[in-house]
């Protein structure tokens, strides 16, 4: 999700006594020990709708008093706005070495291995070639484990403290994160990025998180859909947690829902998000060509910036659309986007729980979307949006003809789904389940013993 997004405070929605991220709301534990919170999630450099929640909820939790880290690879972009949302909160951001990617420790490994070929000759009779491939991957493993333990000591309890390890999917350190969480019972949560069927295993390389899941305490994911992947394709079989992504809480209320252009007669389809191919922005543009052949007035506005950008604007010039297509790129607030439209369409053939969606619904949009992944769980086919089969141009339209055509249905459908989000979706009720799972686990886990470091490594 591309966007350069800002912490804002004020209330959420028409409930006052609510701060954006539960800054102001009281835990739902009350007065119970509160964890050490470590947050993972690697990629703090991309604009992806994980990141976005990761980045909120450790800036969330710190609010509310916990100690809260977050674990990321380096290099760290220090300028980047998930980044600036913790540092405003003063959660701390851990990125240990990646000795394996240091040019001058490999160029060290790779100048002392003729040295060290003789004497493993004669401990490991072996032939040349496999004798030098064989100190290759020792020093290769060498820097691994340098590199985990570096990352284990950002997770080690102190003294006796208790510790949550909070990780978000899609996340390459998970494996050994987790065997190594198991030989000293801290717990983990870990909670699912994606759609958890089997092309999404293949796509991002799951199977080592897969062979380790049944060692996680807690998965956490967005809804029944992707929980029962979770047990079919993962096999797991412990405790889920159905708990939402944290998305920034818009502060004025109500939000206007009507018109997002200047002709009050156009209707404006819009979206925001990554410009992937499997977001399926470029079925808007032919849709609303189509559309407009019909008669029907219609715009759009696509925020957001990658790969399929140049091929957008050529698209839409090539269906002679003009000035009725808006590529925004990378903007500030989504809530400037979300002024600017009247439905908000995302026909993807490749998600698990869209941070955009539950966005449009807390500014009362309406949804196009497909039934995919997480998608039927957070919209309500015929009440919050409408729901079509992934890759189907026909339904799209089908879709879209009845949401156009129908103002009165618009409204009724955006203020449905803004209910929705009031009243399961804001970030501080989204906090509040959250901090309740935490105590949850600390109450299965008490009393477990405490090992060193070396344990795994």
């Amino acid at each position: 999700m591309v966007r350069c997004q800002r912490p804002r405070a004020g209330p959420a929605g028409n409930d006052a006594g609510h701060r954006v991220n539960g800054a102001a709301t009281a835990p739902a534990a009350g007065a119970a020990v509160r964890p050490r919170v470590v947050i993972v999630r690697a990629l703090l450099t991309a604009y992806g709708g994980a990141e976005h929640a990761a980045a909120l909820h450790a800036a969330g939790l710190k609010r509310r008093g916990y100690d809260v880290s977050f674990l990321a690879r380096p290099p760290l972009d220090t300028a980047h706005p998930y980044y600036t949302t913790m540092r405003e909160a003063s959660v701390r951001v851990v990125a240990p070495p990646r000795w394996s990617e240091h040019a001058a420790l490999r160029a060290l490994a790779r100048a002392v291995r003729p040295a060290l070929l003789p004497p493993y000759l004669m401990m490991r009779p072996k032939t040349l070639p496999e004798a030098w491939r064989s100190l290759e991957a020792i020093a290769d493993t060498a820097l691994h484990r340098l590199e985990q333990r570096q990352v284990l000591r950002a997770l080690a309890p102190r003294g006796g403290e208790r510790v949550i390890v909070h990780i978000y999917g899609q996340e390459g350190m998970t494996p050994f994160i987790v065997r190594w969480a198991a030989a000293r019972r801290v717990p983990v949560v870990y909670t699912e990025s994606g759609e958890a069927d089997a092309v999404y295993v293949e796509r991002f390389g799951l199977q080592p998180t897969i062979d380790v899941i049944n060692q996680i305490p807690l998965v956490v994911c967005c809804g029944p859909g992707v929980a029962e992947s979770i047990r079919r394709v993962y096999g797991y079989r412990g405790p889920i947690e159905e708990i939402p992504f944290l998305i920034e809480d818009p502060i004025s209320s109500p939000l206007p829902v009507g018109p997002g252009s200047s002709d009050p007669g156009r209707v404006i389809l819009g979206t925001v998000g990554r410009l992937v191919e499997h977001k399926g922005h470029h079925e808007v543009v032919r849709a609303a060509a189509v559309l407009r052949d019909e008669g029907y007035d219609v715009g759009v506005v696509i925020g957001g910036d990658g790969p399929m950008m140049p091929g957008l604007g050529r698209l839409a010039t090539e269906l002679g659309l003009g000035d009725r297509v808006q590529l925004l790129g990378r903007f500030g607030e989504v809530a400037e986007v979300m002024a600017r439209i009247d439905v908000f369409v995302l026909p993807s053939t490749s998600e698990g729980q869209p941070l955009a969606i539950t966005e449009a619904m807390a500014h009362g949009k309406p949804i196009v979307s497909t039934r995919f992944g997480g998608i039927p769980d957070l919209v309500e086919d015929g009440r919050t949006g409408l729901l079509i089969t992934p890759g189907s141009h026909e339904e799209l339209l089908q879709a879209l003809r009845r949401i156009v055509a129908d103002d009165e249905g618009r409204r009724e459908m955006g203020e449905r789904g803004r209910q929705a989000y009031l009243a399961t979706r804001r970030s501080d009720l989204v906090l509040d389940r959250i901090e309740a799972a935490y105590q949850r686990l600390l109450g299965t886990t008490a009393g477990h013993r405490r090992g060193g470091l070396d344990e795994v490594l």
